[in-house]
């Protein structure tokens, strides 16, 4: 059965609107077998960064590696593409939902971004898990 679970830096800085929609998040998709990743925010940080606040739904039995990801989002006005996020060295557990956030450089995305998330076509492949 799925479980959720925040890494330990979420627990201390989620807000309790986003906490609210990462758990509204779970409890709607956490039995959809073919939904693997919802997106839930996406921002141009202070360094000109775009962020993409995701629900995981890891629902292997091997551990989920972050810094394996292949990840490539993209709407009508907008794409972004990047391969190994070296900053995520955390790992998704076996049969664990849990929120994240990737950061893609400011070179690896173009476009204008819009606020609905609901439109996001996003492509996750991981080259590694172990």
């Amino acid at each position: 059965m799925q479980q959720l679970q925040y890494h330990s830096a979420w627990i201390k800085q989620v807000d309790s609107t986003l906490d609210q929609q990462i758990q509204k998040a779970f409890i709607q998709t956490r039995e959809n077998e073919d939904q693997i990743i919802v997106p839930l925010r996406q921002a141009i940080n202070h360094k000109g960064d775009y962020l993409l606040t995701v629900l995981l739904h890891n629902r292997e039995q091997q551990i989920l590696n972050l810094s394996t990801v292949h990840l490539s989002v993209s709407s009508l006005y907008f794409q972004a593409n990047q391969q190994h996020f070296s900053s995520a060295e955390w790992s998704v557990e076996p049969m664990t939902s849990a929120p994240w956030t990737f950061i893609f450089s400011e070179s690896n995305y173009s476009g204008e971004l819009t606020d609905d998330i609901s439109n996001l076509t996003i492509e996750f492949t991981s080259s590694n898990q172990n």
